[in-house]
């Protein structure tokens, strides 16, 4: 890289360059005579290898390859970004600083350990961290704990740092202590009569965090978020490594876990709202709501502070307020059984058993288009290959991207930009009704007819053969990867930025069926009756 050409340039050169000068010590070392923001600006056109062998050159350039701003320019690029983001930003994006060097800062920062603002964070740990965690997924260097308890197959995970919690088809709901597997930690729900499909764990505002459990108004929607913890609370004592990964994570104390919400949906056509709080002497669990109305199985859910969004083998996705437990509105439109959903702002995508994705507008009920996947043959007297049921969806935010698996063992991918531009491509006002007349000053009175606009997949994400029996029965991701589970015993993982695929992950003895990563965490369940937790953060 440069500092390859630049000893080979200054060799060839250095007897016409340097012939009149004085004998100066470090006279061709621009970086002894450059100013200092010059010198920073030309570093941070380098990569972090190439930072690592200018660190090795001398002392001045050791001093400014290990500036902290250097780093923390690294750590917000989008490839070194928080695995644990989940807002949307732009992959295009690169982040502008300013490279003023105050040796009055670097002076603090020597004697004091750190200064204010932005040299305060060891950047350059945090970014070791982050390349330490992308290199044991890519060699699968990772250590595992194993839960049992279940007696019946576990269809559905979360976590966050303190806890995992496990649906089952025995009917009952298992949270774990995330730092041991020890019998003594694991507490039991029980109030479903039939097998719980789906779970999601909730943090609770502040201001409902003491609040009387009998009360059914258990999230006030005005309260404001609180604030981000880490996911992977310490095991066993080792310090919490995805707060190394994101510094601006707020560390959590392991023995007062926060309050949270816990949803479940079950094949009892209900589902139930827990609370769940623990201190070091005590716990407590309490069911505040059912929500009835479904028909069929309760599939999957996602919610929020303000809504709960399930959808149903019964063919519909109901919209439910979190606060007084009432159904405000039922989408419909599939012809089979919901088995997915995802959302984000005011869009709603999901995934069915009629082999179509449909992308909503929660606000109004409105189906805006069908996503369906197209028929592939290699000439004409071939037969075309089947279409599929759906089966899981993940919305990659970090490529702003739908990523939908069929059960055949296919991973498609569709990009949300195309959805935004067809919607906003419309002339007049959408309306849920079949036909509606639109009144217009320059134009007579002219009816039209709103039918979903049926749009195509862009390509493959991965595919695999049906008949090795890999049928695809989860996907999800962080902002460094995507996973997938299946019936081969198997969790497939893929990196973000370039599709690669990473490693393949075989520690159950049955088929995967759930889920969860977020950094150095994978969380899985399965046919075995086991959760296993995937530490990577190893040495």
């Amino acid at each position: 890289g440069l500092t390859t050409i630049g000893h080979f340039e200054s060799l060839r050169l250095a007897t016409h360059l340097h012939s009149s000068c004085q004998r100066v010590p470090d006279c061709c070392d621009f970086v002894t005579w450059l100013p200092a923001e010059l010198t920073l600006r030309i570093f941070s056109y380098l990569s972090w290898k190439s930072l690592t062998v200018c660190s090795e050159v001398n002392k001045s350039w050791l001093k400014f390859a290990r500036h902290p701003k250097l780093y923390q320019h690294l750590c917000m690029l989008p490839k070194w970004s928080s695995p644990i983001l989940k807002k949307p930003h732009n992959s295009n994006f690169i982040p502008s600083y300013d490279w003023n060097y105050s040796e009055q800062e670097e002076n603090i920062r020597n004697s004091n350990g750190f200064v204010k603002n932005h040299l305060e964070i060891n950047w350059l740990n945090v970014f070791k961290k982050r390349v330490c965690l992308r290199r044991n997924f890519r060699l699968g260097k990772h250590r595992i704990r194993r839960f049992n308890g279940h007696n019946g197959a576990v269809y559905c995970v979360d976590c966050d740092a303190y806890r995992i919690v496990s649906g089952s088809a025995d009917a009952t709901i298992r949270v774990w202590n995330i730092r041991t597997n020890a019998k003594w930690s694991v507490q039991t729900l029980r109030g479903h009569s039939d097998a719980v499909r789906c779970v999601q764990l909730l943090p609770l505002p502040h201001c409902q965090l003491d609040s009387n459990t009998n009360n059914n108004n258990h999230i006030n929607a005005h309260c404001s978020s609180p604030p981000v913890h880490c996911i992977h609370e310490s095991i066993a004592s080792i310090p919490c490594s995805l707060c190394k990964l994101d510094p601006t994570i707020t560390y959590p104390n392991c023995w007062e876990p926060p309050e949270v919400l816990l949803i479940s949906g079950s094949a009892d056509t209900t589902l139930k709202l827990w609370r769940l709080s623990a201190t070091s002497n005590w716990s407590r669990i309490a069911c505040t709501c059912t929500l009835q109305g479904h028909t069929g199985t309760v599939r999957c859910v996602q919610a929020d502070h303000e809504k709960v969004i399930s959808g149903s083998y019964d063919c519909t996705i109901r919209l439910w307020c979190i606060i007084s437990g009432q159904m405000k509105r039922t989408f419909r439109g599939h012809s089979a059984g919901i088995t997915c959903l995802v959302y984000s702002d005011n869009f709603l995508y999901s995934g069915s058993l009629d082999n179509t994705v449909r992308i909503w507008n929660i606000s109004t009920g409105v189906c805006y288009h069908t996503l369906i996947r197209p028929i592939y043959r290699n000439n004409l007297t071939e037969a075309p290959s089947f279409s599929s049921p759906v089966s899981c969806l993940h919305l990659d935010y970090s490529q702003n991207r739908l990523v939908v698996a069929y059960h055949d063992g296919t991973v498609l991918v569709k990009y949300l930009s195309v959805f935004n531009e067809l919607i906003k491509g419309h002339k007049y006002k959408i309306n849920t009704d079949d036909t509606s007349s639109i009144n217009n000053n320059h134009c007579s009175s002219i009816t039209l007819s709103f039918y979903p606009s049926t749009i195509y997949f862009d390509g493959y994400l991965y595919k695999t053969d049906y008949k090795s029996g890999s049928l695809i029965r989860c996907l999800t991701g962080d902002a460094w990867h995507i996973i997938c589970c299946s019936d081969d015993k198997s969790i497939k993982v893929w990196q973000v930025d370039d599709n690669k695929f990473v490693n393949s992950l075989k520690e159950h003895e049955d088929g995967v069926t759930c889920a969860v990563i977020s950094g150095s965490v994978i969380v899985s369940g399965s046919y075995d009756k086991t959760v296993i937790l995937y530490d990577f953060d190893v040495i």
